[in-house]
């Protein structure tokens, strides 16, 4: 989530444009590299530009992007996402 300094008659304190920082609070049970993912999860620019504009995720950028330069993308194409979290694979729920 971003914020930007604003005084009581809502205009910009004069501080500039930039996010503040998100800072997260260590919770019973979370583990340090958890709360540590969290915080740069809540502060990366690309995750907070892809929640305005209405994305899945910040990997729709990098798919933009490779769409400029090889141009594989069409009008009425489907993307399909594949990609799973990296613990995705020890829960998976076929059998092996």
């Amino acid at each position: 989530m971003t914020k930007t300094p604003t005084s009581r008659d809502g205009k910009t304190s004069g501080r500039g444009a930039r996010d503040l920082r998100v800072r997260v609070k260590s919770a019973k049970g979370r583990k340090l590299s958890s709360t540590l993912w969290l915080e740069r999860q809540l502060n990366d620019p690309y995750v907070v530009r892809a929640k305005r504009e209405g994305y899945r995720g910040r990997a729709a950028y990098k798919i933009i992007e490779l769409d400029d330069k090889y141009r594989f993308l069409v009008p009425g194409a489907r993307v399909v996402d594949l990609a799973a979290p990296p613990a995705a694979g020890a829960r998976w729920p076929w059998p092996a």
